[in-house]
């Protein structure tokens, strides 16, 4: 599409085979006829086009605000300093710490088991926890 064929038949001869470059330039230049599409502006967000991808889009967005983790990592040095904990700077790093070994955690997990089974999980847990709360 950029008009650069030397580039991509050097990168096909290495990726596959001699007689492959031919079968392999057409498809590309067939695939990518007609593939040009104007730009969208500002507006074009709100048209009925759009509207489903930025509907989902502003609806995770605004879930995971109010999730609670914003809560968390903004008082945590109040929580902490109530508890006991004397330095600031403390109670900050250990947040920290916890939010990226949780980040690590989960970012491995998700490659393993998904993001569904994970949030399904992650649900019930948070459902049974909140039901054994009630009965104490």
């Amino acid at each position: 599409m950029q008009k650069k064929t030397d580039q991509a038949e050097k990168v096909i001869k290495t990726l596959y085979s001699d007689g492959k470059v031919v079968e392999v330039m057409a498809d590309i230049s067939t695939s990518g006829q007609g593939s040009e599409e104007q730009d969208a502006g500002w507006f074009d967000l709100f048209s009925a086009r759009y509207f489903k991808v930025v509907s989902v889009g502003a609806t995770l967005f605004l879930f995971q605000q109010l999730a609670g983790i914003n809560v968390v990592v903004y008082y945590s040095t109040s929580v902490f300093r109530t508890a006991g904990v004397a330095s600031d700077v403390a109670a900050s790093a250990l947040v920290g710490a916890t939010n990226v070994f949780g980040t690590m955690i989960a970012s491995s997990l998700m490659d393993k088991q998904g993001r569904k089974s994970l949030l399904i999980t992650s649900f019930s847990g948070m459902a049974i926890s909140m039901n054994s709360n009630n009965g104490a």
